[in-house]
Order: C-alpha cells, then sequence, then structure tokens
C-alpha cells in the first residue's frame, strides 16, 4: 500500500490518543484527576523540588497547559511550590494530600493501563511502543523531507 492510499496517519493517532486519554480519565475521574494531572504529580514525585521548565521538557505540554495544571493541583492542595516569595523558578513538591491521591489514583491508572495492555497483547505492545517512538523522533525532526 502506497503512503497516499493509506488514511491520515495523524488523524488516526488523534483518535487514538483521544480515546486513550478518556480512558485513562474515566479510571482516575474517581481520585478527581485527569491522565494529565496525574502524569505531572508522578513526574513531581520521582523529582522533588523540580521546576515548571523541567516538568515542560519531561512531559511535552504546551506551557499554557501545563500551568493551568500546575495551578489546578496546587489550588486543590495536590502540590506546592516551595521556591522563595518573588522567585522566579519554581520548586513544586506533592504535598500529603497529593501523595495520598496520587497513591489512590494508581489503583485506576493500572486498571486502564492492564485493559489497553490486555487487548493489544504482548507481542504487539512491544512493536506498538516501538513504532511510537519512531513517530515521536519524525515529529520531532525539524522538516519534511
Amino acid at each position: 500500500m502506497k503512503p497516499k492510499d493509506l488514511p491520515c496517519i495523524c488523524i488516526r493517532l488523534r483518535r487514538s490518543s483521544q480515546a486513550l486519554t478518556a480512558l485513562y480519565n474515566q479510571a482516575l475521574e474517581a481520585n478527581g484527576l485527569t491522565i494529565s494531572q496525574y502524569q505531572l504529580m508522578e513526574k513531581i514525585t520521582k523529582n522533588p523540588g523540580c521546576s515548571t521548565s523541567q516538568i515542560a521538557n519531561e512531559v511535552h505540554l504546551e506551557r499554557s497547559t501545563l500551568a493551568r495544571n500546575l495551578s489546578r493541583l496546587a489550588a486543590e492542595g495536590m502540590i506546592m511550590d516551595a521556591s522563595l516569595k518573588g522567585k522566579r523558578n519554581s520548586q513544586w513538591h506533592l504535598t500529603q494530600q497529593g501523595k495520598d491521591a496520587l497513591e489512590q489514583a494508581q489503583e485506576g491508572w493500572q486498571r486502564a493501563q492492564t485493559r489497553v495492555y490486555e487487548e493489544i497483547g504482548e507481542e504487539k505492545m512491544e512493536t506498538f511502543l516501538e513504532v511510537m517512538s519512531q513517530l515521536q523522533n519524525i515529529g520531532e525532526q525539524e522538516e519534511v523531507k
């Protein structure tokens, strides 16, 4: 099959991403988190005191989306900025409430993760992850050749 005969790869990926995001969000709904917020809390747990820029570099979210999610998590008491007042660089940490919420949310995340894994299967999952890495690398190239 030639590239011109294929369905649009980008649109197919976007639809898949939206469907998986909905699945994970549904699994985390009882804990009041979205998959984006869950991911941010996981990153902060693994790197306490990280800055907003460090998080942005790792999670590849648009800055406005990242700022909105961090603000929401801080307002809900899940995370706190431990930097000194007036300092520009944030130092994000999970609060005890955030640690508790993340621990409780891990069960829902694991259910969604297991559902996807079981539907796809081990062999296809390895191939899928390799293809996803390749697609990310292609997307990060500066130009279309």
